[in-house]
């Protein structure tokens, strides 16, 4: 029988030995227990859009929650109840007033005729 500590399997078969006995050497240490990964393909640009693109959508339905309740609202107090709201992440003022505009446009919201920072809720 023959004891070995660190012999490959290759080295085996050079060494033509049919039966081997392996053991573990518990004392043994070494620094080279660190192995090296590639580095993961980010891409951060589509990440970013992607980010834009889920919080547009929830800014949208934050807004369509609020004007189905009140049906009527000033600009400036729906813009204080979003980011009132919304605290998942940092929003600002003009995020918000896109988003407004690209709902009136999908005509979900209107300008009221009698003053221009009343929201009318349409659908």
């Amino acid at each position: 029988m023959l004891c070995l500590d660190r012999v490959s399997f290759k080295k085996l078969k050079k060494l033509k030995i049919e039966q081997a006995i392996f053991q573990f050497d518990i004392n043994f240490k070494t620094e080279k227990n660190k192995f090296k990964m590639p580095k993961p393909i980010f891409n951060a640009k589509r990440v970013v859009n992607k980010t834009k693109e889920d919080r547009k959508d929830m800014i949208n339905a934050c807004i369509v929650r609020i004007m189905k309740a009140a049906t009527c609202m000033r600009q400036s107090l729906l813009i204080t109840d979003v980011m009132s709201q919304l605290t998942m992440f940092t929003i600002d003022q003009f995020s918000i007033k896109a988003r407004i505009s690209d709902l009136i446009d999908q005509e979900y919201l209107e300008r009221s005729e009698d003053d221009v920072n009343e929201l009318n809720y349409l659908a």
